[in-house]
């Protein structure tokens, strides 16, 4: 396998340069759209290998490529689709381990509550 070591990576018309620290630190090392209701179900993803459904409102995503440790960030959102109308949820994380997080949805009760549509992405350095 060949290695590529550059600093930067610009654009074709050099108007437009990322640098590596960007790359490394700075964009998400894992994300999920998520179907939380019935039988859960991927949408899309990238570096996720799986999912578990924990009971209701409760997921647990399994990272492919694992985290550097357990501190890095994450964001997510959860929406119940009712009809054509958004009803935004609250979100959690819980059990933050370097290969797997889970991700709990909660109604405004507070209550765990299963979610049509389920958006998380993890941030920070990779193992």
């Amino acid at each position: 396998m060949s290695t590529i070591q550059v600093n930067a990576i610009q654009s074709s018309t050099g108007t437009q340069e990322v640098t590596q620290t960007t790359i490394f630190s700075g964009t998400a090392k894992a994300w999920s759209n998520l179907n939380g209701t019935g039988t859960i179900a991927e949408r899309d993803s990238f570096n996720i290998s799986g999912y578990v459904d924990n009971g209701t409102g409760n997921y647990t995503f399994t990272i492919a490529n694992d985290m550097g440790d357990t501190n890095y960030g994450g964001h997510g959102n959860c929406d119940r689709i009712i009809d054509t109308t958004n009803a935004t949820e609250g979100c959690q994380y819980a059990n933050i381990l370097a290969g797997s997080q889970d991700f709990i949805c909660v109604s405004a009760t507070p209550t765990a509550d299963d979610q049509a549509m389920v958006l998380m992405s993890i941030l920070g350095d990779l193992a």
